[in-house]
């Protein structure tokens, strides 16, 4: 059993996304790790799968024109098994356009996964 922790770090303009991982008594299991490194990423959240892996999603604000998902899986060891982006929402002037939804989002990442 393992407590899973992801968390953003800095501005909203210049953000960090870290994870780490302790055992049920509280000692860490995996360090801190930088995940995600991307201006403007915000919201992260995490899902852990039934090999203990953990699924982090966060979303980036470009420019206020681009809403997009960045999603990482992050394997037992810590390292990174993948990583994608997808863009949500496309705004213009007097425009919005909505690409995908979070859950279309969710089940093609999770196809990718299990692909990898």
């Amino acid at each position: 059993d393992s407590f899973h922790i992801v968390w953003r770090e800095g501005p909203s303009y210049n953000s960090r996304i870290y994870y780490m991982r302790l055992d049920r008594d509280g000692q860490t299991v995996l360090p801190r790790t930088e995940i995600i490194s991307s201006p403007s990423c915000l919201y992260p959240r995490i899902a852990v799968d039934s090999n203990n892996e953990a699924h982090v999603v966060c979303q980036t604000r470009n420019d206020l024109t681009i809403n997009s998902v960045v999603y990482v899986h992050v394997a037992t060891n810590g390292g990174v098994l993948a990583q994608h982006g997808l863009t949500l929402v496309e705004v213009t002037p007097g425009k919005i356009r909505l690409r995908k939804t979070v859950l279309s989002c969710a089940l093609r990442f999770k196809k990718r996964a299990q692909n990898a």
